[in-house]
């Protein structure tokens, strides 16, 4: 049997701890009206359920599907008891995980069996231990606080990956308008570069060049560069650069 099988096993009265039980000593507690017993489990072995089952006297069915999993959700009433099963949905290392939670609740006594990735309840015991005015209700605010946990981790899971979602999906649109600019910058760049180009090397004011004493020099050097400044705007359109 696994040491690690019974997560937490304690004894309240008036919604306060009096004591952390052994398994084998709950039938003590069971005793005294004024108590209830709080049991959590983790994938327990069939020895442990069978041992569960007899303390607390729980259906066959019910125990066959705790130690099988895989059930479908629902609730189930045994005599005095009842029978809950809850399916859990979490994010872990960007994969999904499901897990179940069974719950056994009777009038003194709530047992949770806990499946797979299903979240431990530690934190909710601790809520609950926190606010006695509302443990002292007794099994029947345990579970509420457990079924509301489980609401709300797949509340927050679920937020969680959308804004994971969104916040990539706008670093992504602000990359692709990054890229859009850039490319229309480098795009004029080039177009512009070409009357540059001509003006510094007619600007040079060297004494040999002979093409100025053309006569058709000018008409013929303003249309090959407004030429090639068409050109090149015409291809970076039509290439998305501009």
């Amino acid at each position: 049997m696994s040491a690690n099988t019974v997560v937490n096993c304690a004894a309240y009265c008036e919604g306060r701890r009096v004591a952390n039980v052994e398994i084998d000593h709950i039938s003590e507690v069971l005793k005294q009206s004024d108590k209830f017993v709080w049991i959590g489990l983790h994938e327990p072995s069939a020895e442990m359920l069978s041992k569960i089952q007899r303390e607390f006297g729980l259906h066959d069915l019910a125990i066959e599907d705790a130690h099988r999993a895989h059930q479908r959700p629902k609730i189930e009433a045994y005599g005095d008891s009842l029978f809950i099963v809850l399916r859990t949905v979490q994010m872990k290392e960007q994969q999904i995980e499901l897990g179940e939670t069974h719950i056994f609740i009777g009038r003194n006594y709530i047992i949770t069996v806990r499946h797979s990735s299903s979240l431990a309840y530690t934190d909710v015991r601790a809520r609950c231990e926190s606010t006695p005015h509302l443990l002292q209700k007794g099994p029947g605010f345990a579970l509420y606080a457990i079924m509301d946990s489980i609401r709300i981790n797949e509340m927050v899971d679920n937020s969680r990956d959308l804004l994971s979602a969104a916040l990539e999906a706008n670093l992504s649109l602000i990359s692709i308008s990054q890229n859009e600019v850039s490319k229309r910058f480098a795009g004029w760049a080039a177009i512009i570069g070409i009357p540059t180009m001509v003006a510094g090397i007619y600007g040079m004011n060297f004494k040999f060049m002979p093409e100025l004493d053309w006569p058709w020099n000018y008409p013929i050097v303003m249309f090959l560069t407004f030429g090639l400044c068409v050109g090149l705007y015409i291809r970076f359109k039509r290439s998305g650069w501009l």
